[in-house]
């Protein structure tokens, strides 16, 4: 576990790791000894800048400079991500956390997520909202408001992923997949941070706020959320999924009811429609950024337009306000017609186009998650409602909201636990053929044992990837159990090169073409080569090739069932403080922290 590994295959260097370290003091230590003095008595520094803000925008002070440097820090870790993951493609695994130019830009835009939540803690004045939560540092004792609460929670378990992906990768090795355990922990903590912006924006209602400043924080965290959400598409818009596609049909189906119902509750009519205007307009720049700009595979991104389309239509016969009616019939609308459209999107833009025989169990996945969707929007839009207007849940309703957002979260976690991947090992093979067309390039055929082995599948493709570069080509039946990729890859260097086949529902194999040797693992070459019997195995033995091999079944069950529990539990504090803000209860929650 304590092992350094240099070559990238496990532990960060002891020299990054304090460096690391370095940076998150050096980040947090001025912000805490500023909040000390501003709960103290003293001038501050921080202070002056938040008096300076809350002029500016208009907002309390708790809210103003907090929400600036938290939309800041969102942006940074954005685009850190949309850089990292093509570099990872691209590149293969990184010699530690401070070796890739993109952790940088996560890291601070993490530290900045965090230190907004402590910031709105911190400068918490009167007027505040009236429930808030009771803190301690010291001496000195103050309420502070629970969006800001909301925001510290979700920032801190992000940055918490930072030291936990060391030490995952320090006892299973590296997981190049955005989908490793840590990476899901840091990116769904930032993610969630939206959600407490919303509340902040939310109590600064409550207390006389109005305005344009407050309307773009509220707009801000329903735009951070559909982006945020999207951000787990990312591997199947560069053609490199490691899950089935049944998830990418689940989480834009999530995605696209329930940011688009947030937005067009926030801005009214025609608001859904800005929102996928906003986004692809981000995801454009980002696209041609990351590509043109960086050099790195091209990242496409879904559209969402129909979606947008259908929601507008909905409003038009439906009121907004009806939350979890309004939030059910989006869902179906969303899930169904919004799923074909998807499907449409993906045969002229995405590089892995959805198969027609797989539409109509799509179309039946993406409902069920729309649905799902759907009803914890609604849940979510009835506390921001009740929060602004100091309203809270009547008794007699609370079991019924309750129970909604029960059933969202069973349809929507169920979904995902559906698309889960399974291996089918040990039964197929294929003999490979390689046409040469350069010294290191060549036409792949394969021909399978079982003719039958590929039909219907979902996808069959050649890849090349982490070797500068990722190269994607499909394979074509050319008769007798034969499939022929139509077009080249590369089979040397430092490629990594197999065929990769997707058969329903969830079954992933692959049969290794070329492989380099890699000592740090260590791995010996699989060397390409024609007239060969290759067995479709595991997919994740051949695209994580640094992931430990030889660990006990229960080292992987304790490291997933510990990240698991880790993640509810931030779930679970979130959705508490939603529910405690738009309480019916006048006191405020009493909880101490000592420093």
């Amino acid at each position: 576990m304590f092992r350094a590994d240099a070559a990238g295959t496990g532990g960060a260097p002891l020299f990054q790791v304090v460096l690391t370290a370095l940076i998150m003091a050096g980040f947090l230590a001025p912000a805490l000894m500023m909040m000390a003095g501003e709960r103290a008595g003293r001038t501050t520094r921080l202070g002056w800048l938040a008096d300076r803000a809350s002029t500016w925008t208009g907002l309390p002070r708790w809210v103003g400079l907090p929400s600036l440097l938290l939309s800041g820090s969102l942006l940074a870790a954005g685009v850190g991500v949309y850089w990292d993951v093509p570099y990872h493609v691209d590149l293969g695994r990184d010699q530690g956390p401070l070796a890739n130019p993109a952790h940088y830009l996560i890291l601070f835009g993490l530290l900045g997520v965090f230190t907004s939540g402590l910031l709105s803690c911190g400068l918490a004045a009167d007027p505040l909202p009236r429930h808030t939560m009771r803190l301690r540092l010291g001496r000195h004792r103050w309420r502070a408001p629970l969006g800001g609460v909301i925001v510290a929670v979700a920032g801190g378990f992000a940055l918490l992923g930072f030291p936990l992906d060391d030490i995952w990768h320090r006892i299973y090795g590296q997981d190049v997949t955005e989908w490793g355990p840590t990476h899901v922990l840091m990116i769904g903590g930032a993610v969630l941070s939206a959600t407490g912006g919303a509340v902040l924006a939310a109590e600064a209602r409550q207390v006389g706020t109005t305005g344009r400043a407050v309307r773009v924080l509220e707009v801000r965290s329903a735009m951070g959320w559909l982006i945020g959400i999207s951000v787990f598409l990312m591997e199947y818009e560069l053609g490199v999924p490691q899950f089935p596609m049944l998830a990418q049909v689940v989480i834009l189906a999530v995605a696209g009811t329930w940011a688009l119902v947030w937005m067009r509750a926030m801005l009214g009519p025609g608001g859904a429609l800005l929102a996928v205007a906003t986004f692809l307009a981000i995801r454009t720049v980002l696209m041609v950024g990351v590509s043109a700009g960086l050099g790195r595979s091209a990242h496409h991104f879904s559209l969402f337009l129909a979606q947008a389309v259908l929601i507008e239509l909905l409003a038009a016969a439906i009121p907004v306000t009806r939350r979890y009616r309004f939030g059910i019939l989006a869902g179906i609308l969303v899930g169904s017609l919004g799923t074909a459209a998807e499907w449409a999107w993906s045969q002229v833009f995405l590089p892995l186009p959805w198969p027609a025989p797989q539409l109509p169990a799509y179309l039946g996945y993406g409902l069920l998650a729309g649905v799902g969707a759907g009803l914890l929007a609604g849940w979510q839009l009835d506390r921001l409602d009740r929060i602004a207007a100091a309203r809270p849940t009547p008794v007699r309703t609370r079991r019924g909201a309750y129970a909604a957002l029960a059933a969202g979260a069973v349809l929507v976690f169920g979904t995902l636990a559906v698309s889960v991947p399974r291996t089918a090992e040990g039964t197929l093979r294929g003999e490979i053929t390689l046409d040469p067309v350069r010294p290191d390039a060549a036409v792949v055929t394969v021909r399978l044992d079982d003719p039958a082995a590929a039909d219907g599948a979902v996808w069959f493709y050649a890849l090349s990837w982490q070797g500068g570069g990722s190269v994607r080509t499909p394979m074509r039946p050319v008769g007798d159990g034969a499939w022929r990729s139509t077009g080249p890859v590369p089979v040397g260097g430092d490629w990594k090169t197999l065929i990769r086949l997707h058969r329903p529902d969830n079954h992933l194999v692959a049969a290794p073409v070329y492989l380099p040797a890699d000592r740090a693992i260590p791995a010996a070459e699989v060397p390409a080569r024609s007239g060969v019997s290759r067995g479709f195995g595991s997919e994740r033995h051949l695209l994580q090739r640094e992931a430990r091999t030889g660990l006990p079944d229960i080292t992987w069950y304790a490291g997933y069932v510990t990240l698991l529990a880790t993640y509810l539990a931030l779930l679970a504090v979130i959705t508490a403080l939603h529910a405690r803000a738009a309480g019916p209860v006048r006191v405020s929650t009493s909880l101490e922290v000592n420093a």
